[in-house]
């Protein structure tokens, strides 16, 4: 009896535990998808020599996104683009909110030959937040994408100039 009682404590501690656990994983997760993504875009827009872009699925970050090759330059990689990359929708109850640096919303971010960040063309930081379910501003990630094209991912949204929860 004493040992079921002993039990059942620490599967009443445990379980809230691993829940956190499981959603501070999922949000670490997307946000280092992301941040991969944008690392890849801009490294192979200097191989390539061409502008390459990393776009929301359907204009909807949820959706996932895109990483491709605009070669019209007419802002869509779906069309007559070479897509590289592709990331699934995010996980059920995540939000992705991204504003550039005057915040106003993006649904792509773009790259030149020379790495730089192109669009949004703001020189301010464009940020990307991935929001929990439980939209914890302060457990939350977000990505900063600097003009010069490097991107870093970050703990706890409210230090983020733009996006929130």
């Amino acid at each position: 009896m004493a040992t079921l009682a002993v039990l059942a404590i620490l599967l009443a501690v445990g379980i809230p535990s691993f829940s956190e656990f499981t959603v501070n994983y999922r949000t670490t997760a997307q946000a280092n998808d992301l941040l991969a993504d944008l690392a890849f875009a801009r490294m192979e827009s200097v191989k390539l020599g061409r502008t390459v872009e990393v776009s929301a699925e359907g204009g909807v970050w949820e959706d996932g996104w895109r990483v491709g090759v605009d070669l019209n330059t007419d802002g869509d990689i779906g069309d007559t683009g070479e897509l590289l990359r592709q990331h699934g929708a995010a996980e059920q109850d995540f939000t992705i909110e991204a504003l550039d640096g005057t915040g106003a919303a993006f649904t792509r971010t773009a790259f030149d030959g020379t790495g730089a960040r192109t669009v949004p063309a703001d020189a301010n930081n464009a940020e990307v937040a991935i929001c929990r379910p439980d939209g914890d501003e302060a457990k939350s990630r977000w990505v900063a994408i600097a003009a010069t094209g490097r991107a870093e991912a970050r703990k706890d949204v409210t230090g983020a100039a733009q996006v929130g929860c």
